[in-house]
């Protein structure tokens, strides 16, 4: 449950429907942003995404804009284009308090793998709604000094 009352089928349906199609890196961006959203709330929250900026890697740029309300419009999101890791960096503007969300390298590779196969992109999408944090994801705390995520 999100917020006790909305499912991840909800968001995740809802993400598909300002992206335009339901597919597995969007599902990503909507899990990374839960966890932001779900331990740090939303007031003063700021995000930074690094993800490679061709699709479908960069879907997981909305998902994270959909969950969280951190956009590259309201610039509280911003976003760099990166060939390493997908990571995801939220912190509270106030407090400074951060986390640093990493798509496990051995998923992404799988689902790179499973589209270059010819699984369809929906029936990946599930699946990665369907995994627990932790098997998608790193997650580390931060304390940001200054202003930045650098």
């Amino acid at each position: 449950m999100v917020n006790g009352d909305v499912s991840v089928k909800e968001v995740v349906r809802d993400a598909a429907r300002f992206h335009g199609h339901l597919g597995p890196f969007l599902v990503v961006g909507v899990k990374m942003g839960l966890v932001a959203r779900e331990r740090l709330g939303l007031k003063g929250l700021e995000g930074q995404v690094a993800v490679r900026l061709v699709p479908p890697f960069s879907c997981v740029i909305d998902g994270v804009q959909v969950v969280t309300h951190c956009t590259v419009g309201n610039r509280r999101l911003t976003v760099e284009n990166s060939d390493g890791e997908i990571t995801g960096d939220f912190v509270l503007a106030e407090s400074g308090e951060g986390l640093r969300i990493i798509a496990r390298s051995d998923r992404v590779r799988a689902l790179v793998d499973e589209i270059s196969e010819g699984v369809a992109l929906e029936e990946l999408a599930w699946k990665i709604a369907a995994l627990q944090d932790d098997e998608l994801f790193r997650i580390e705390t931060f304390q940001r000094q200054g202003s930045g995520f650098s």
